[in-house]
């Protein structure tokens, strides 16, 4: 009997063993399944629910950021009842939806590509000064699924707020990989009592809807005068139309003592509430200590000393929550006092493992946190490079070229539940390259980059816009000696919707 005979439940069951390269290979095998199945909406809605299962199974901080935004499997499906199977526009969506999820976890390829030039001003896009050490973050607006990304600060007198927003959502139809849905940034004269404050290298991180708080920083040139100051904003959208204004303000946490001043931090939101500061500069040199801050109760907590077996001092580095096993996971860094002329940079993975109850009503139930090495860095003791096989997926070392992404003032993000990715960075030279990390498995992963590469560049600003987007925003560049002020950003690769497009403004 043709294996073509089988009943279409049998081959659903058979997709389901399969990732999603293997399903479309196999649609694409015979026009009966591209008819039978590819074709069904009820066939990519049951792919769609595994993906999700998958993706939501323990899932750290329900970040709508990941592929599937707001949207509900009830969303794509239009509220269906397991009928019609041949309507097109719906299997069509249902598809594209499972596809972006899925090729986001496994991450095949990136695409830098360009979007919006700030330096070209239009009623809908202003232009943004070059700057570097300056702040982003995404958050989403509302139960509309819009996602608004903020730029701000840095080494500038500047103390506009630059908002980019664009749609989390995709209502029916086709649209081009390289024209993300964006509508152009608009600059906001923000109010308050933290409006006209310098700061450099310090954090920005949302923490609901409208507000994101911000952390520590430099205030004087020279890599001086480390902060522990804390200041929200808050992004306030007028009810009776499209425009928005937004403040700062001042907050006075309680127990100061235990956040130590510092600059070019991590900052990671735990269960929506815990913000932990990680690492850092000071005029002394750098710190790998860690300070927790109950955004609730605006309290410093003291989750105690260190394990004996910590990170070396660094700044610049990145770290990401990784939920599904109870840890939080660094990435490289660097040492010194300041980002070129000190200090060396490192291409280190630790994780800082959490007990249960990380993500409950007291953080306080998970101590004691304890470190531990995943990746040494490339180069030994003695300042050789370690043998590389690029090969050999066994090692799972980087190469020279691949180690700078680790490098000091690099972005690291989480794209999926499991999948991590770390783009440009290191101080001299900088790189424009692309790494990412399988979380499951402990393993870099090289996707493969297409399109024409931006500048390399470190110490700029960069944010998760959701859909498979990444924007990336100035920096400096070591090799130009110069700040930059372009914008770019990226997205996943899948058969339907082209390579995670990292994207670049004409003329970079």
């Amino acid at each position: 009997m043709s294996p073509l005979l089988l009943p279409k439940d049998a081959w659903r069951d058979v997709s389901s063993f399969l990732d999603a390269p293997d399903v479309m290979n196999l649609l694409s095998a015979h026009r009966d399944l591209h008819v039978g199945l590819g074709r069904s909406r009820s066939f990519w809605l049951s792919m769609l629910a595994r993906e999700r299962d998958d993706d939501d199974d323990n899932d750290d901080d329900n970040d709508d950021r990941y592929g599937g935004g707001h949207d509900s499997i009830a969303d794509v499906d239009g509220n269906d009842d397991g009928g019609d199977d041949g309507d097109f526009d719906d299997h069509r969506r249902a598809r594209r939806e499972y596809v972006l999820r899925a090729y986001q976890r496994r991450l095949p390829a990136v695409r830098w590509h360009g979007i919006l030039d700030p330096r070209t001003p239009s009623p809908s896009n202003c232009s943004i000064s070059a700057r570097e050490g300056h702040l982003a973050c995404a958050f989403v607006e509302g139960d509309g699924g819009e996602m608004a990304c903020i730029v701000t600060g840095g080494f500038t007198d500047d103390v506009g707020v630059y908002v980019l927003r664009g749609s989390s959502r995709r209502r029916g139809g086709s649209r081009p990989s390289s024209a993300p849905p964006l509508r152009g940034w608009v600059r906001l004269e923000p109010t308050g009592d933290g409006v006209e404050d310098f700061v450099y290298g310090a954090s920005l991180t949302a923490i609901d809807s409208t507000r994101a708080v911000r952390f520590g920083g430099f205030r004087s040139g020279g890599y001086s005068d480390e902060c522990n100051d804390l200041t929200i904003l808050t992004l306030v959208q007028s009810s009776s139309s499209q425009s928005s204004s937004c403040r700062w303000e001042r907050v006075r946490a309680r127990n100061p003592h235990l956040a130590a001043p510092r600059a070019y931090h991590s900052a990671t939101l735990l269960g929506g509430r815990y913000l932990v500061v990680i690492g850092g500069m000071t005029r002394w040199g750098s710190v790998v200590s860690a300070a927790v801050l109950d955004t609730r109760s605006w309290t410093w907590l003291d989750v105690g000393a260190p394990t004996r077996d910590a990170p070396a001092g660094r700044h610049g580095h990145s770290v990401v929550l990784d939920g599904r096993r109870n840890r939080l996971v660094l990435f490289g860094g660097g040492s010194g006092t300041d980002l070129l002329r000190t200090g060396e940079d490192s291409s280190e993975v630790w994780e800082l493992k959490m007990g249960d109850g990380w993500d409950g009503a007291d953080l306080m139930d998970s101590l004691p946190w304890t470190w531990r090495r995943l990746h040494r860095d490339i180069y030994d003791d003695e300042g050789e490079e370690a043998d590389f096989d690029p090969n050999d997926a066994a090692t799972r070392k980087l190469s020279s070229s691949e180690a700078l992404c680790l490098g000091r003032c690099h972005c690291g993000l989480k794209i999926s539940p499991d999948t991590a990715i770390c783009l440009m960075g290191s101080g001299s030279p900088s790189t424009n390259g692309v790494v990412a990390y399988n979380l499951s498995t402990d393993a870099f992963v090289r996707p493969l980059v297409l399109g024409s590469l931006p500048k390399p560049r470190f110490t700029f600003a960069c944010a998760a816009l959701g859909r498979g987007y990444v924007l990336v925003h100035g920096g400096y560049s070591s090799q130009d000696d110069s700040a930059l002020g372009d914008s770019i950003e990226s997205s996943r690769s899948s058969p339907s919707n082209p390579p995670l497009h990292l994207t670049a403004p004409s003329g970079t």
